[in-house]
């Protein structure tokens, strides 16, 4: 199986981040499974941020990415990465609207300034 491509069960491979290539979006639920007006740590939660990034405030303790509370992003920062991905972190622009995105920023830039 190649990277990326769907497993026999129809499923997307998870990727590692090993050798470059990207992780995907562990336990990721869609824009359209959220309710109406999630709040950004509600977002953070269900999208599986923790699972990477240690966040106190979302009680997140995942060690692949940076420690949001030592790295305190700025807004533009938290929203730039979420959008567009970058190193072993992917993109969210097709799971997450802007305004999600948006409110995971603000939650995010909240809880470490």
């Amino acid at each position: 199986m190649r990277v990326g491509q769907a497993r026999e069960d129809g499923a997307p491979r998870r990727r590692t981040g090993h050798g470059g290539s990207r992780a995907e979006p562990v336990g990721v639920r869609g824009s359209s499974s959220l309710p109406a007006g999630a709040s950004g740590e509600q977002i953070f939660k269900s999208s599986g941020c923790g699972g990477c990034h240690t966040l106190a405030a979302a009680k997140a303790t995942g060690s692949v990415g940076p420690n949001l509370d030592q790295l305190k992003p700025s807004y533009a920062a938290v929203v730039s990465q979420v959008t567009n991905g970058g190193g072993v972190m992917p993109s969210f622009s097709g799971s997450l609207s802007k305004s999600q995105i948006a409110a995971v920023a603000r939650f995010v830039v909240s809880a470490t300034q």
